[in-house]
């Protein structure tokens, strides 16, 4: 009983390191187990399923203090299988389980009788805690399997459900059969935990309330006044609620990018944001950002500002930084039009628009688009009036239109793009509602016709576009290897809109030369 209550303790230990969210689990656990004990005060001890309850909860302490299980990353270390918490409480359990055992080891009792403690009803616990195990540890063993990772700790993390295990044994049988000390036991273990989970409860909302009061209240911020006040306690507030809307593990894959980010190892922290690549969160899309751009992958850097909401301001500490090395970078005697471009989408997240402003307008006078449809909308702020005035927009397929897979990816030469297997691409535009005339600039770049002809292949390229919600079928064929004008009528709604071009009949025999590619130079758009 008293080793049971010292996990409680060792637990206390570690109580600093949880998210708000794991103290709220923790007091809702611990008030359903009190309004029970009020409910049935003098026969809560009899009940299997009272008393299980607490067995299940310090299960789940169990569980949730285990970094190796939970993910939650103790003193800077990442989430190791053997931790000073788990080989801790795992002692204290066998420690607790030897002492029960000890009068059959010592024969004090019979084999028989000691079997006699255990019930039918135990044995389907068993078997459903074993399953739960068996599961768990193959989904361990998954994961370690497709981020090639040690399967021996995959397989010992999967083993956690033995601690559940002697958990039940020590709480349910292993209580005395003299109801006195049988009942002292259970409530011992009842005070215990909710005396726990009161004191946890107040760490949580003493952590919640110098967090809070730290970011609301910055001394920086008493000196200002009005709006300039409002905007950055709105902007203060947005960054302590992307804090703790991270459960453990999104927050460990996070702390992890940070770390390498500040040792600027950059690639292994693109790595671990790839890994968040699926938490609907914008500040992971800038955390990328930051690190495309220290790895000088500057053409998804674009795409990346341009699929970002046209208000949205950058909250991370390191943008300042960035473009300030970015400006620099554009000093260089050989420096691209679309860097200036970059430069330009920097300053529009960072609010200042002035700013930004000079940077597109030199990108428009410089490239060879000087109606190009993104830049125009961003340098006129979205400014309908201000865009009336054009009548034609454009994009070039280079650097705009990117595979929607990791797996495939494209040809680029100067403002062409070519499209070797079947696959979609797609970029974002920027453009205001309207009726628009479409023009997509393509040809077929595979087998030349006249030799096509020769052998009896069909060169001609099969491709689908959706612009907006308008969808249309196209075939390309270019009988001189020349690019020709595919036109369509679509009416746009959005603001941003997706362009998606799939290809979808790519062949391939080298020993009869076929060859399907499909080749795009730019896509206009054309008031009605």
């Amino acid at each position: 009983m008293w080793l049971m209550v010292s996990l409680l303790a060792v637990s206390l230990l570690f109580c600093l390191n949880l998210l708000i969210v794991e103290y709220i689990r923790i007091l809702i656990l611990g008030m359903a187990l009190a309004i029970l004990c009020v409910t049935f005060p003098d026969n809560f001890h009899k009940s299997h399923i009272r008393v299980s309850f607490i067995a299940g909860a310090y299960a789940y302490i169990l569980w949730l203090f285990d970094p190796a299980v939970n993910g939650v990353a103790f003193f800077g270390e990442g989430a190791k299988v053997f931790n000073f918490y788990r080989i801790v409480s795992f002692g204290l359990l066998l420690t607790a389980a030897s002492i029960w055992l000890f009068p059959l080891i010592t024969r004090k009792i019979s084999y028989k009788e000691f079997k006699g403690k255990f019930t039918q009803r135990d044995i389907y616990i068993f078997i459903g805690i074993l399953s739960v195990g068996v599961l768990l540890t193959l989904m361990e063993i998954i994961r370690a399997y497709n981020e090639k990772t040690s399967f021996v700790e995959a397989t010992l993390k999967g083993t956690k459900l033995i601690d559940c295990a002697l958990v039940y044994v020590l709480v349910i049988r292993g209580k005395s059969t003299n109801e006195v000390s049988e009942k002292k036991r259970v409530y011992t273990l009842l005070y215990a935990f909710l005396i726990f989970c009161v004191f946890t409860s107040l760490v949580g909302a003493g952590r919640a309330a110098v967090a809070y009061y730290k970011v609301r209240i910055p001394e920086k911020l008493e000196k200002s006044v009005g709006a300039i006040r409002r905007k950055r306690l709105l902007e203060l507030r947005e960054r302590l609620l992307r804090v703790f809307s991270l459960n453990s593990h999104e927050a460990l894959v996070v702390y992890e990018a940070g770390y390498f980010a500040g040792k600027k190892q950059w690639k292994e922290s693109l790595e671990q944001l790839s890994k968040a690549s699926k938490i609907p969160r914008i500040a992971i899309e800038e955390e990328k950002l930051i690190a495309e751009i220290e790895t000088g992958l500057y053409s998804k850097a674009i795409q990346r500002l341009e699929s970002m909401p046209l208000d949205y301001k950058f909250a991370s500490f390191h943008s300042d930084e960035i473009v300030k090395k970015l400006i620099k970078s554009l000093k260089r005697k050989e420096v691209e039009d679309s860097d200036y471009y970059l430069a330009g989408l920097f300053y529009m997240h960072l609010g200042k628009q002035d700013e930004a402003k000079k940077y597109f307008t030199e990108f428009i006078s410089a490239s060879a688009s000087s109606n190009n449809a993104n830049a125009l909308y961003f340098l006129n702020n979205g400014n309908q009036e201000k865009l009336k005035s054009y009548n034609t927009f454009q994009m070039p397929a280079a650097g705009w239109l990117r595979p929607r897979t990791t797996d495939k990816s494209v040809e680029e030469s100067g403002d062409i793009i070519t499209i070797v297997n079947n696959q979609q691409i797609e970029g974002k535009l920027w453009i205001t509602p309207g009726d628009y005339k479409v023009t997509i600039m393509a040809r077929d770049s595979g087998t030349p016709y006249k030799k096509a002809k020769e052998s009896g292949f069909d060169p001609s390229c099969k491709i689908r576009v959706w612009v907006d919600d308008t969808f249309n079928s196209l075939r390309i064929v270019s009988t001189n290897g020349t690019f020709n004008a595919y036109t369509f009528d679509v009416e746009i709604k959005n603001e941003p809109s997706d362009v998606i071009i799939e290809f979808t009949n790519d062949t391939y025999n080298k020993s009869r030369g076929w060859d399907r590619n499909v080749s795009i130079s730019r896509v206009t758009f054309s008031r009605e």
